[in-house]
């Protein structure tokens, strides 16, 4: 039951984890200063993460 609350946690902290770097990503997307590259070093996403973000700002 221990390890199963612990896996619980952890998937909720790596799911609050990639919301705050996927906001990261909408917010200088919105800037329009940096480049799909450097937003994705600096938010820790995938390009492809970046350009699906990109992708939902659009529409």
């Amino acid at each position: 039951m221990c390890k199963a609350m612990e896996d619980l946690w952890n998937e909720a902290a790596n799911e609050g984890k990639k919301e705050s770097q996927r906001e990261a990503a909408f917010r200088m997307l919105a800037a329009g200063t940096l480049t799909l590259e450097q937003i994705a070093e600096f938010s820790g996403l995938t390009i492809e993460e970046v350009k699906q973000i990109q992708k939902e700002k659009a529409s």
